[in-house]
């Protein structure tokens, strides 16, 4: 299998019926306005906000900034609207090294600045 198709497997995020969109929030800009597009208006785009999940990959080099506005606007967005948001990080620099998952909520209280692992400890 090649790296581009890999997908590692994750609880309950599988094509079983009770999910149907997945949406990779990576907290910058676009994925901001997209997310709280969905999340303000998910009949126009004909999303179900119960059979839809957030995922985030804790890079551990978010923007203090960054971190501040996600948990004062998106994660109270996420949690009024019970939207399923798991927060993701690597464990490792290899694919065999896995993931952590670090919340699972309809409930979050705030984004998690980092994991076992973050991209700067790859440079």
């Amino acid at each position: 299998m090649s790296p581009t198709t890999y997908t590692p497997p994750l609880p309950g995020l599988t094509a079983d019926g009770n999910l149907d969109t997945i949406i990779n929030w990576g907290a910058g800009a676009d994925s901001t306005a997209y997310l709280a597009k969905m999340l303000t208006a998910p009949r126009a785009h004909g999303i179900d906000l119960d059979r839809t999940a957030v995922l985030y990959m804790a890079t551990g080099s978010e923007w203090p900034e960054t971190r501040l506005l996600a948990d004062e606007f998106m994660i109270p967005l996420l949690r009024e609207n019970g939207v399923r948001f798991v927060q993701l990080a690597r464990n490792g620099h290899l694919q065999a090294d896995g993931f952590t998952i670090l919340d699972d909520s309809r409930h979050p209280e705030q984004l998690v600045a980092r994991g076992p692992w973050t991209l700067w400890d790859d440079q």
